[in-house]
């Protein structure tokens, strides 16, 4: 190879991995707003306060997971602030 062609493929290796990265953080944030939405939806627009949305942006991907589960047993926004706090920081 040409050192042309070097350059090229390691360039495009590269875009390959931002637009992944990308991909990513975008089903990340479709989640974020899903999560968003089910806790308004359960308990109300006030229920999403920024302490709330601030835990909630740092869920993992399991965690995300359980609170959809969680969520259809919870009766009260309290159940879902004592889930937030259990979880490991």
């Amino acid at each position: 190879m040409t050192y042309l062609q070097d350059v090229e493929s390691a360039y495009q290796e590269w875009v390959k991995e931002r637009r992944a990265e990308g991909k990513l953080e975008g089903m990340r944030e479709g989640k974020l707003q899903i999560a968003n939405k089910m806790v308004r939806a359960k308990f109300g627009d006030a229920a999403i306060d920024p302490p709330i949305n601030a835990q909630l942006a740092t869920l993992t991907e399991t965690q995300f997971d359980e609170l959809t589960t969680k969520i259809f047993e919870w009766q009260q926004i309290d159940r879902l602030v004592d889930w937030l706090n259990s979880l490991p920081t």
